[in-house]
C-alpha cells in the first residue's frame, strides 16, 4: 500500500469595504500533490495524432489553482447577504468551471 502523497496548500486574499454596510473580497487557493500523477488527453503513441487517448503520467506533480471573489452586505441590524463565485485559474485536475454560494445570515 502506498502513502498518501505530500501536498502543499496555500492561500492567499484580501477584503476591501465598499462602504461601511459592504465589503468585496477576492481569494486565491493554490495546492500542489507532490508525485500525485496526471492525466493528459494527447495523440497516442501508438495509433498517432489521429486517435487522441488520455494518458496516465505517473510520478508527475499536480498544481491546482483556483480564484474566489465575494460579496458582503449588511441590508440592516443584523442581517448579512453573502455571494462568492469559486473558479479555476488553471486547467488542471478535476474542477468545476464555475462554483457559486449564497447565503443570509441573521444573528438574534
Amino acid at each position: 500500500m502506498l502513502p498518501p502523497p505530500e501536498e502543499i496548500n496555500y492561500a492567499a486574499g484580501a477584503d476591501w469595504a465598499l462602504s461601511l454596510r459592504s465589503t468585496v473580497s477576492f481569494d486565491t487557493v493554490g495546492r500542489i500533490l507532490r508525485r500525485a500523477g496526471t492525466v493528459t488527453w494527447g495523440s497516442s503513441p501508438q495509433f498517432g495524432p489521429g486517435f487522441p487517448q488520455f494518458r496516465f503520467n505517473p510520478g508527475e506533480d499536480l498544481h491546482l489553482l483556483l480564484g474566489s471573489v465575494g460579496l458582503k452586505v449588511n441590508p440592516f441590524g443584523n442581517m448579512l447577504v453573502t455571494a462568492n463565485v469559486l473558479f479555476p485559474l488553471m486547467k488542471h485536475g478535476l474542477t468545476d468551471n464555475l462554483t457559486w454560494m449564497a447565503g443570509i445570515d441573521y444573528s438574534f
